[in-house]
């Protein structure tokens, strides 16, 4: 008998994902998608990338030149997939011992490299040259779904400037920082190598007041100053990198979103080097606490909210962690209303983007 999940669907053009009811059937899995249109994923043509430990979430991926994947999340939603496509069926038994065993030789065998590799990835990222990074950074951005249509109105742009060298001139950066708002609706910033910071237009139109958007933009030049998005560079394609320098293929924009993925310790070190920002700026750091309580509630409303951020630790966690290390200092912030309104419209109507939001939310 078929089995219904709810699932939420990737294109890979664009970094939102849409909500679709998975039906597990003979033939494979049958999306139907908001507007009420089908279709189908034989077995063959994807591959499960992930499952949770109970069984209630697996992510699949299509094999081949698409960089579409999907989520499925529901009771029993790994049996039900193990019941119709042995292919993806987990392991047991002797294989299972069979793979513990090639693990644990692996794993003794490069044991030594491993507690090596930090030092050397954090010696080989101190050398690399800075127009390598910038163009590598280039290169990340362009490659990431839903960014490229840049915003550029004036007057916003004059804001967004003088918020950028307010909260860098102390922020003992390593590269100059380059950053600019691309319009989308999803609620997202990110770093990439060299300097490259973009906010989505959807954050700026969420925030509530220019604190908040300072308090993001300090911590994406968190990022920035411990090189995150390089070290994440090294992780993913190793220490080749370096010798093929600004040529080399930096590969799909799959595998470059991954390089925007940080780790909980990188999260938490961007989150203190922000706040440190702030405060030397003179500002408020209150706002990126703020930010994080209002999007900790949307996302328990609307689980597929900035889905984006979804590696990063706890909202609730980074909450509290951040709101301790303001404790009680008072910052002031060098903006009027009329810099504030002149930002929010940086990629023109606000209002305009939140009811195509709320009509798009009213559909699915």
């Amino acid at each position: 008998m078929a089995r219904q999940f709810s699932g939420t669907l990737y294109d890979g053009q664009s970094a939102a994902g849409i909500d679709v009811m998975v039906e597990i059937v003979s033939v494979g899995l049958m999306l139907t998608k908001p507007d009420g249109s089908t279709d189908i994923w034989p077995y063959d043509s994807f591959t499960v990338m992930s499952a949770k430990r109970d069984g209630n979430r697996i992510a699949v991926s299509r094999v081949g030149a698409s960089d579409e994947r999907l989520t499925i999340a529901g009771s029993g939603v790994r049996d039900a997939l193990d019941i119709y496509a042995p292919q993806h069926r987990r392991k047991s038994g002797r294989d299972t011992k069979q793979a513990i065993l090639v693990s644990l030789a692996i794993i003794a065998t490069l044991a030594g490299l491993y507690f090596a590799y930090p030092v050397l990835k954090n010696a080989v990222v101190a050398v690399i040259p800075e127009s390598w990074a910038v163009a590598w950074g280039e290169a990340v951005v362009d490659s990431v779904p839903g960014t490229g249509d840049t915003c550029d109105d004036p007057a916003g742009m004059a804001v967004l400037q003088r918020l950028t060298e307010a909260l860098t001139v102390n922020a003992d950066l390593p590269y100059d920082a380059r950053v600019r708002v691309d319009k989308s609706r999803t609620v997202n910033a990110f770093a990439a190598p060299g300097g490259q910071v973009v906010l989505l237009s959807g954050l700026i139109t969420d925030a509530e007041t220019m604190d908040e958007v300072a308090g993001v933009l300090a911590h994406e030049l968190g990022h920035v100053r411990h090189k995150h998005a390089l070290k994440r560079l090294i992780d993913i394609f190793g220490i080749q990198i370096v010798f093929s320098g600004i040529g080399g293929d930096l590969g799909t924009a799959g595998g470059l979103i991954m390089v925007l993925s940080y780790g909980r310790d990188d999260e938490r070190e961007a989150d203190e080097t922000g706040i440190e920002i702030l405060k030397k700026a003179g500002m408020p750091a209150d706002g990126l606490v703020r930010f994080f309580d209002r999007l900790a509630t949307k996302r328990a409303e609307m689980p597929n909210f900035s889905d984006f951020l979804s590696t990063h630790p706890s909202l609730n966690e980074r909450s509290m962690a951040t709101r301790a290390m303001v404790g009680d200092y008072v910052g002031k912030m060098p903006f009027s209303e009329e810099d504030w309104q002149a930002l929010r419209w940086i990629c023109g109507d606000p209002d305009a983007d939140n009811e195509e939001a709320e009509e798009a939310e009213g559909t699915e």
